[in-house]
Formats: C-alpha cells, structure tokens, sequence
C-alpha cells in the first residue's frame, strides 16, 4: 500500500458469571441477616452467619441479628438510607452476577458461582495517510549534479536550456536509474559508481512539483537567431540550387559534355601521338642553318628562279643558251 499500512491489534476481555442453582435452594436460610464481619452493608439470606446469633436477643426478645424479611434486616443498618442496602438472594439465578457487581463475597450464592472467562481480540488494520513531501521541493526528472560528484537528483535546480526537447546531449530522464546508465555511463561510469538522491522518496506521497512536464514546442514563424553549429543527421537528397565558388576536392567520375571556361594553365604531361592534320598557312621565321640529313630522293617540282653559280655546268649543258 502506498505510504504502508498500520496494524493496531485491539484486546477485549469479557467475563461471564454462571451459577448452577439448586431448585429447591437447600443452602438458604430461613432468616436474613448481616454478613458475619458487619463490614458491608447489605443482607443475605445464606447459611453463612455464626451460630451464637440464635441466641442473641435484643430487648423485646427478638433476634438481634436474624430477621424475617429483607426489609426488617436492611432496617439494621438505620439511619442509613434504604436502597444502599445490598440485598443477595442465595437463591437466585443473578446471585452471582450480583455479587460479582457489588462486589460482595459470590460463594454464598447457591450452587456456588463458576467464572468463566472470555478473551475475544479484535484485529482492526488502519492505513495511515503517507506524510507528504514538501511543496515545490523537487523536480518531476532526474538530472546530473551541477557539482564535481558522480550524482544523480531530482533537485529542482537546473539550468533551463536542459529543459529543451532538442538539447545535445539529453540531461534530464523520467527515472534515476535512466539518468546514471545514459548520462555517466556515455563517460564509461560504471552503474553502481553512480550516487542517487531522491528529495521525495517512496513512502512519501507527491505533492506539487517545482516544474512542469516537458512538452514538444510548435516551430517559430521565423527562424532562429542563434542557429546550431552542428548540421542535420538527415541532410536532403537534392543538391543546393546555389553551389560554392571553389570546386569540390573530390570531383565526378562523370564529366561535362562541355569544356571547363577556366582550363589548366599547365600543359599535359602527356603528350598527343599524332601530328596535327592543319599546318600552319606561313613557314617558321627560324629556319634551320643546316639542311636536312635525308634530303628527297625526287627533285622539287618547283625550281627555283635564279639558276646555280656553276660555269662548267653552264657551257657543258647548256653550252647553246650561255
């Protein structure tokens, strides 16, 4: 039971006065009379009385001690009041009880009186109202210690930045066991490192909290300020509509179909195999000093102008032109 449970054990003694009353009450006598001490004030009519009373007369002859009636004998007692006379019938069925309540001598009753006594116990389990924890004394989460100590608490003191659904890492749980295997075991504490403080232990029944339960915020209508530094964990699967200026360090395996408007300016380090099949329209400005070590097996279909400096080929050849 919450708060725990009370049990007061109740004892009651009951005792029960009984008699077995013979019918014909051979034990009573034919007189009333005092008790023998004279000590209390009331009359029988037992047997009980001493023997010399038969004989003690008063001065008119009549039994001092020893009367007929009830009432002649509780007259004995005058001046004292009539009804604080006991009167004990040994005769009957209450004698007992009756006695027992006056608190007169019982074994005068007739048959005797048998007690008998009865113990009845009465169990009754009461709940005792749990004693309350103070008003605003305590958090509803737990949460690290804002000491040096390895502790877990409920304390009602914590930053308010901690109370933030998203908030990196986590620092309040519904329970003290959350808060020492998530928060110090992300550290490598071990579990029974780990001190708890409870400021509402069990036993003690929950009054009001000194904070609210946390509950998801609806988004602002404009953004926020202060963003995070830290980016999404679910980054989107479409690229940016505006990219970087600088070029990425790893680029596709997959390029353009059309050339890059800033090219290298650093030539290959590997070369063409082939010639270029459109020379240039003009001969080089440089041309070699010395002629070709392979010269053509076929002369040039075009000659040149101006004919060569040879006299002896001149008049040889072509004798008929010179």
């Amino acid at each position: 039971c919450e708060g725990g449970c009370t049990t007061t054990t109740t004892t009651t003694t009951t005792t029960t006065t009984t008699t077995n009353n013979d019918p014909e009450c051979e034990v009573a006598s034919k007189y009333y009379h005092p008790p023998a001490d004279l000590e209390e004030p009331y009359c029988t009519n037992s047997k009980d009385y001493p023997p010399a009373w038969d004989n003690v007369l008063d001065d008119n002859g009549n039994k001092m001690f020893l009367f007929d009636t009830i009432d002649d004998c509780c007259a004995f007692y005058s001046p004292m009041p009539r009804d604080m006379c006991g009167e004990v019938d040994v005769c009957s069925p209450d004698c007992c009880t009756y006695t027992k309540e006056s608190g007169l001598p019982f074994e005068q009753c007739e048959g005797g009186c048998t007690t008998t006594t009865t113990t009845t116990t009465t169990t009754t389990t009461t709940t005792e109202p749990p004693e309350s924890c103070e008003d605003y004394s305590f958090s509803l989460y737990w949460h690290p210690s804002l000491g040096d100590d390895v502790l877990c608490t409920n304390s009602p003191n914590y930053p308010e930045a901690w109370r933030s659904i998203n908030a990196e890492p986590k620092f309040l749980y519904e329970s003290a066991e959350d808060c020492c295997n998530d928060y110090y075991g992300f550290f490598n504490v071990p579990m029974d490192a780990c001190n708890m403080e409870d400021l509402c232990p069990d036993g003690k029944s929950v009054s009001v909290a000194a904070d609210e339960p946390i509950t998801p915020n609806p988004p602002s209508v404009s953004p926020t300020k202060v963003p995070t530094n830290l980016p999404t964990r679910s980054p989107s699967d479409s690229p940016t509509k505006s990219p970087s200026n600088k070029p990425t360090s790893l680029p596709t395996s997959l390029p353009s179909n059309s050339p890059s408007k800033h090219p290298t300016s650093a030539p290959t380090h590997s070369p063409s195999g082939s010639p270029t099949k459109s020379p240039s329209d003009s001969p080089t400005k440089s041309p070699s000093d010395s002629p070709t070590k392979s010269p053509s097996d076929s002369p040039t279909k075009s000659p040149s102008n101006k004919p060569v400096a040879n006299d002896v080929f001149c008049v040889e050849v072509y004798a008929p032109v010179c």
